[in-house]
């Protein structure tokens, strides 16, 4: 065999590797932190200020789990009123399918919530709480077993 027919197949072997790859990235699955993650940068001074008033209050959001249960305590500083209100995301490090968000119960300075729904991994735990006309952005790190 001579060399013109060495560099035909080299070359047919190299095109069909970079072929390989662009199909293989065309099959793997992405997942984004958000999907709508330009509306979210536009309303990130917002979160900015809220963690600002948060970091102000000199009082944080305290997440354990003990027996099953999840136990989110709100900064006693924060004065909770009728009008209140606010969300707890649960963002999974790992597959964004896993996250959870649920609504913030004020009707005492904490809450309880069963593990069960969650599975098992890494979370990021954040609370974004309007009370008294103030906006607070809170964030935490959990590892739910």
């Amino acid at each position: 065999m001579n060399w013109g027919w060495k560099l035909a197949i080299g070359s047919s072997l190299f095109m069909a590797m970079i072929i390989y790859f662009v199909v293989q990235s065309f099959n793997h699955k992405t997942h984004l932190v958000s999907e709508d993650y330009y509306s979210e940068e536009l309303k990130f001074q917002e979160q900015i200020d809220a963690r600002q008033n948060a970091k102000a209050l000199n009082d944080d959001m305290i997440v354990t789990q003990e027996n099953g249960q999840l136990i989110i305590s709100y900064p006693k500083k924060i004065e909770f009123g009728d009008a209140s209100k606010g969300s707890l995301h649960f963002y999974n490090v790992a597959q964004s399918q896993k996250d959870i968000t649920i609504a913030c119960d004020f009707s005492a300075h904490y809450q309880t919530l069963s593990t069960e729904k969650f599975a098992a991994g890494r979370y990021k735990v954040k609370a974004k709480i309007n009370a008294n006309g103030k906006a607070y952005f809170f964030e935490k790190n959990l590892t739910i077993k």
